[in-house]
């Protein structure tokens, strides 16, 4: 069983990583390599002069990509969500000997108009949002058939999927990387980040927040379409139930953060009541975030909402 898949449709390829078998880094160039010399051999990479690529792609993948297909096609666009506007997916030519399509030109391409869920993840530092998020992002990934969970790192903490597991493999390392990425809060960059709220196309779409209810969360949030609450004490919840609610986002969920082992305690309710309760030890180097009853409770009202919308 291959770890990476390739579909080809017309001139667009979709890739992804197979949900049901994880693997390593090693082992998912050489599937994807393998998958690409199939499709060439089989004769439906034949070449052209574009090829589109959609799909969730780690750094190591995207090199064998273009080694292998730069010499078919004159040019080369990957999808971007963060570019893309309603209605639209967006790719950006990366790869051009094509002088119709210059490198950095975007191309747009019109999709069903089905609703997006974008949702803001909100909570006062130090509650585990950015474990929460990576749990969910991690449950929704597990399950076959689902969206696949595109987040928005909309604050400038150095954090990121990509931290989570260096975490469990060197926290030292992971420590130092985090630092160094980290940058201030800045007008700038909280316009930009909610112009990547505003052009997300995906169907699921998690937003990675900042810890306080500020004008530059107000400005990012403001372009969500739901938020998760994630709180330590009653005045935390208040606060920004009160912040969601100026701004018309209605809550998925809103969970209690502790510290502790415990197993979580899940209220869960109609789709159109948020999930409440508590999640305990959502702490960096957690390697089983995916299976806390909580995050699995939402990555499932996550999906239904997404069904249930198509």
């Amino acid at each position: 069983m291959v770890s990476y898949h390739l579909r080809l449709r017309e001139n667009t390829l979709y890739v992804g990583f197979n949900r049901e078998q994880s693997a390593s880094g090693d082992r998912l160039v050489r599937d994807a390599a393998s998958q690409i010399d199939q499709l060439i051999h089989q004769g439906q990479l034949t070449g052209g002069e574009l090829l589109k690529v959609d799909g969730p792609q780690s750094v190591a993948i995207a090199y064998v990509l273009a080694q292998r297909l730069t010499p078919l096609y004159g040019a080369i666009a990957i999808l971007d969500p963060k570019v893309c506007r309603p209605g639209y997916r967006v790719y950006i030519v990366a790869i051009s000997r094509n002088p119709d399509y210059p490198l950095g030109s975007l191309i747009e391409v019109a999709i069903g108009g089905s609703a997006l869920l974008k949702v803001a993840v909100c909570g006062f530092p130090q509650t585990g949002k950015s474990c929460l998020i990576e749990g969910i992002r991690q449950a929704i990934c597990g399950q076959i058939g689902a969206p696949y969970p595109y987040v928005i790192r909309a604050c400038p903490d150095g954090e990121g999927a990509w931290l989570h597991q260096t975490q469990v493999n060197n926290p030292a390392l992971a420590e130092n990387l985090r630092v160094q990425n980290k940058r201030d809060w800045n007008a700038t960059f909280a316009e930009t980040a909610a112009d990547w709220v505003r052009s997300a196309n995906e169907a699921i779409n998690l937003i990675d927040t900042g810890g306080l209810p500020s004008p530059e969360n107000r400005l990012i949030m403001a372009e969500a379409s739901h938020a998760i609450i994630l709180y330590k004490t009653v005045a935390e919840r208040e606060q920004w139930l009160n912040f969601c609610q100026d701004l018309g986002l209605p809550p998925l969920a809103i969970v209690e953060s502790r510290l502790g082992n415990a197993p979580d305690e899940v209220n869960l309710s109609a789709k159109d009541q948020p999930i409440t309760g508590v999640v305990y030890g959502l702490s960096r180097g957690e390697a089983n975030l995916r299976d806390k009853l909580m995050i699995q409770a939402i990555a499932h009202r996550l999906i239904d909402l997404t069904s249930s919308e198509n």
